[in-house]
């Protein structure tokens, strides 16, 4: 991406989605369960819950920042996200809840993945479940998600990821950035936008062979031009041309074909048609 921006770039604005770690609830869970305080008695679904979701996130194209729900003085900032994900909000201080409480009220949409804030950031147990009823009350409103499956359970299965897209993609509405469609291969993808007509795209091929896959990208209406810089040729941009042409339309890239070779990684500065490049 540096070398994009010194060719006539510019650098990327805040993702649209924040994931929110918390370091309190991965020291409290295992004590709990430990004690027999907490049932199912998993110690390290802490751990595993947050994992799931954060290669869900980074494997599927969901450009994400990460946030530590322990650091309430940092969470003024949700408000600037479109979706806010809380992986396993075991433990929650009143501060940091106040702080989530003015991003949803500012128009950010959530996802809980699993518990809902049962005890303090002193691991002291709350008399009901700290976000139960903000949650119950922003799925009615269709504003916050929960997974309707144990994720461990369903994470190897065929219907995770469809199933995940479900819950997520409602909630991101227009900011989606990105589409994957990879037909059995091993494709990641993100998107880093720096406004909603210039963005940086970036896919990797983790197959051993050659891999055909199709991708989306959600751009206002309008022509665009593509540069290109491959691993393949690290050292040289290329001018992106798609069914041979130097422009194509929003409507062209919201569904395009691109073939990689094996472990071969591709980035894409795409802006505006009328764009002047910079120098390499």
């Amino acid at each position: 991406m540096d070398r994009f921006v010194r060719w006539g770039g510019t650098r990327p604005a805040r993702p649209p989605t924040a994931l929110l770690v918390s370091r309190a609830s991965e020291a409290w869970w295992p004590e709990d369960c430990a004690a027999g305080r907490v049932k199912p008695g998993d110690s390290d679904r802490c751990w595993t819950i947050e994992e799931i979701l954060y290669e869900f996130l980074l494997k599927n194209g969901y450009t994400f920042d990460v946030y530590y729900l322990d650091q309430a003085e940092d969470l003024a900032a949700l408000k600037d996200y479109r979706l806010v994900i809380l992986p396993f909000a075991y433990s929650v201080s009143r501060a940091a809840f106040d702080r989530m409480d003015m991003a949803y009220k500012a128009g950010a949409n959530f996802l809980v993945g699993e518990r809902q804030g049962e005890v303090d950031e002193f691991g002291q147990p709350y008399e009901k479940p700290l976000l139960a009823e903000w949650v119950a009350q922003g799925r009615q409103a269709g504003r916050i998600g929960v997974p309707a499956a144990d994720l461990a359970a369903l994470e190897t299965s065929r219907s995770f990821l469809p199933g995940m897209a479900a819950i997520v993609d409602p909630l991101l509405g227009p900011h989606k950035d990105l589409t994957l469609w990879r037909y059995g291969n091993r494709i990641e993808g993100l998107v880093r936008a720096v406004s909603p007509r210039e963005q940086y795209v970036s896919f990797i091929n983790w197959e051993d062979k050659d891999a055909s896959f199709e991708a989306g990208l959600t751009l206002p209406d309008g022509q665009y031009k593509i540069a290109t810089l491959s691993s393949a040729r690290p050292d040289s941009f290329r001018e992106g041309r798609i069914d041979g042409q130097k422009t194509a339309s929003a409507e062209t890239l919201r569904r395009f074909a691109l073939q990689l070779s094996s472990d071969e990684a591709l980035s894409l500065y795409v802006a505006p048609a009328d764009r002047q490049w910079g120098q390499q």
